[in-house]
């Protein structure tokens, strides 16, 4: 799944420019709607050719939703931002296909989001997965999520791995603590 936020990232860096070339042939096309129908668009064409390279394959959902489909996961692709307590919200409609129980099956496929977050930039600001719990109700509704993974470059913890260099001589010789044998040679 990072293979394919990092190509999603690389690929709007890349062309991102063109939403805003498109958006200039014509006054008409100013509205806030266009942007966003060109942009997704193009994380849905990089998603797609990701795929592909992962052996996941990336299929047409009730109209044009779409999803990547793997051997024990099934990742809705959804647009997503970040409430006021940075957590990630996904919206849908109450009726949406996300909430159905799937009928019970030798190997159930678990139902997870693929989401990304536009930045203000016009760039990807967040690329997540996360376990779909449920939808809760509302006008719009939003997808109750499991614990969400940042991917591409990002750490649920803040941070990478630190090691511990407690009790460990790191960068120091033994003649630097006045510790060397002088018959030992050199």
């Amino acid at each position: 799944m990072d293979v394919i936020a990092l190509d999603l990232r690389e690929a709007v860096e890349e062309r991102g420019y063109r939403v805003d070339v498109a958006l200039e042939a014509d006054s008409s096309f100013g509205s806030g709607a266009t942007r966003s129908a060109l942009l997704r668009d193009m994380v849905l064409d990089a998603i797609g050719s990701a795929a592909s390279q992962v052996s996941l394959s990336f299929n047409p959902v009730n109209g044009s939703g779409r999803e990547l489909i793997g051997e024990r996961h099934r990742y809705r692709v959804r647009k997503a931002h970040r409430d006021a307590s940075e957590s990630f919200v996904v919206t849908v409609s109450t009726e949406s296909s996300l909430g159905v129980v799937e009928e019970e099956s030798l190997f159930p496929l678990e139902s997870w989001v693929f989401g990304w977050v536009p930045g203000d930039d016009g760039l990807i600001a967040d690329v997540f997965v996360a376990e779909i719990y449920g939808i809760e109700p509302g006008s719009p509704g939003r997808l109750l999520l499991g614990r969400p993974l940042l991917l591409g470059g990002g750490s649920p913890f803040g941070g990478g791995f630190t090691p511990s260099d407690e009790g460990l001589d790191l960068d120091v010789d033994d003649e630097d603590m006045g510790d060397a044998r002088d018959d030992l040679g050199a």
